[in-house]
């Protein structure tokens, strides 16, 4: 939510997110919610189902200025959505095989150094 002023969160109220059927899903405590100056955060704290109408009620009060509070919202029209169905797989972004080469970095070569290698150098001396 972003207001024309600053606002800040007022303990003791809490916001409710119901389904569009007035079935009651989540309720989120004014210590969840967030103000950084004009804007307000209501993070839910259960993940929505895909083509399910929600509705978001917030009580006077709950934010306001330094001297007046916001009127909240009382009406399921004012904010109101459908959450998307998640209907894409997840897909692999990248992939590596377990042992790939080294790679350049910033034109640097990473070096990893056998261990038996070292030691048979170390056995024949410098050259």
């Amino acid at each position: 939510m972003t207001f024309n002023e600053i606002v800040q969160v007022n303990a003791g109220f809490d916001a409710t997110v119901y389904k569009a059927d007035d079935t009651p899903f989540d309720t989120i405590p004014a210590a969840s919610i967030t103000a950084n100056a004009t804007t307000v955060t209501i993070p839910p704290s259960m993940a929505f189902t895909g083509d399910q109408g929600y509705y978001v009620l917030i009580p006077g009060g709950l934010i306001g200025d330094k001297i007046n509070a916001y009127a909240g919202i009382s009406d399921e029209t004012v904010w109101s959505f459908t959450a998307l169905a998640d209907t894409f797989p997840p897909a692999l972004n990248s992939a590596a095989r377990a042992g790939t080469p080294p790679k350049l970095i910033d034109g640097v070569r990473q070096v990893i150094e056998n261990p038996l290698k070292r030691a048979r150098n170390a056995r024949l001396g410098p050259r």
